[in-house]
């Protein structure tokens, strides 16, 4: 007796036609089936696109153990982005992926496909959200998706079929030699002035001024060390040590009159903590009134009351400070890689993409400098 036929197209009473897939793929039982074609050909077809579709997932995860996009982003975190983060960055990470998983975490993560991304994307545009934060969005994602690929949960990161969302170029508001200046000489008795002086003259970032120590200073060579920075995770002020090997741990060199008003600091301090019924010693330069660290938050709510002070625009933000540093230094002939290295940029071509527009200008007068070697009228004009 003939064994009975167990895959292949078969037609049924009605007259349409079904295909039917039973075989082993990768020590696990395919069993596929549908039915309803009116033509032979079409349910060959659907059975050829069916059986590429199982070569493609082979050495994948078996469907049964396959995790939701939730599931897949909340080890993701946990497991790969954790151990490599400091605590304020993978508040980040959470946050922008936390839109996906809203969207998406109760999805197969093998079922997400680029036209879903896509769509996630026109909502949160929709919704009026920033495209920067879109942009982070996309970061994101597409970094888990690479390490899924990895873990054999997805054969292809959708992501790389979908270009990265365009930010536009942002003009930085910088304050000229005249406002920095001034800025300066309305904050210099302020209780967080050097983490103000240390952004305009240092190029510090503002969780950076603050997290500094006395311990980072070397007074005879006369620079410092960045080492940490103070950021806020989830509404608390943390402190954050750089590793010795991340970019922003730099050594950045004190111009002479920086240091002098770091010594005067210093010796306010020293009265401050004599004077102070209650001093906490915490080493920091910048200090709340019993000696113990502060809050990013509360040196940015001063910083905007400084500014009305000093005369300058409200919308002036603390790292516009950095951004003005950074600037100045262009204005005065240094490289661009001299302004990464004292910035703590990865690469020069981090500092070239984000001051382009400063670095035409600069450009320019160089240019103007070559005039003098050209014919004179006389000459121009024969």
């Amino acid at each position: 007796m003939a064994q009975k036929k167990t895959e292949g197209i078969f037609q049924d009473t009605d007259g349409t036609w079904r295909f039917v897939i039973n075989r082993q793929s990768d020590g696990q039982r395919i069993r596929q089936q549908k039915k309803g074609y009116r033509y032979k050909a079409l349910a060959q077809q659907a059975m050829e696109q069916a059986l590429q579709e199982i070569e493609r997932n082979k050495g994948l995860v078996g469907k049964k153990d396959q995790p939701t996009v939730q599931q897949f982003l909340t080890e993701w975190l946990e497991v790969f982005a954790k151990p490599r983060l400091n605590p304020k960055s993978l508040a980040g990470y959470r946050g922008d992926l936390k839109h996906v998983i809203e969207r998406y975490g109760e999805k197969r993560l093998m079922d997400l496909t680029a036209y879903d991304v896509d769509k996630l994307f026109a909502e949160m545009t929709a919704k009026g959200l920033s495209p920067s934060t879109i942009e982070h969005v996309y970061r994101r994602l597409k970094e888990a998706l690479k390490t899924g690929r990895q873990w054999q949960l997805v054969r292809q990161n959708v992501l790389e079929d979908i270009p990265k969302p365009k930010i536009p170029q942002r003009v930085y508001r910088v304050l000229s030699v005249e406002e920095a200046k001034r800025y300066l000489a309305v904050v210099r008795e302020h209780p967080y002035y050097p983490v103000y002086l240390l952004g305009l003259m240092g190029g510090l970032r503002r969780g950076e001024a603050i997290g500094l120590q006395w311990g980072d200073i070397n007074w005879d060579e006369q620079y410092f060390q960045v080492r940490r920075q103070v950021v806020m995770v989830e509404g608390k002020a943390t402190l954050v040590n750089y590793t010795k090997t991340e970019s922003s741990f730099r050594i950045v060199e004190l111009p002479d009159w920086v240091a002098k008003e770091l010594r005067r600091v210093r010796h306010q301090q020293m009265k401050q903590r004599l004077a102070a019924e209650e001093w906490v010693d915490t080493d920091f330069v910048t200090v709340s009134a019993n000696g113990s660290m502060v809050s990013p938050d509360v040196v940015l709510r001063a910083f905007k009351r400084t500014l009305k002070q000093a005369g300058l625009p409200s919308d002036v933000r603390i790292h516009d400070l950095r951004h003005s540093h950074a600037t100045l230094l262009m204005e005065l002939g240094a490289s661009d890689k001299d302004i990464a290295e004292r910035l703590g940029h990865s690469s020069v071509q981090i500092t070239s993409d984000l001051y382009i527009h400063y670095s035409r200008k600069h450009n320019k007068k160089t240019a103007r400098l070559l005039d003098q070697f050209g014919p004179s009228e006389s000459q121009a004009s024969s």
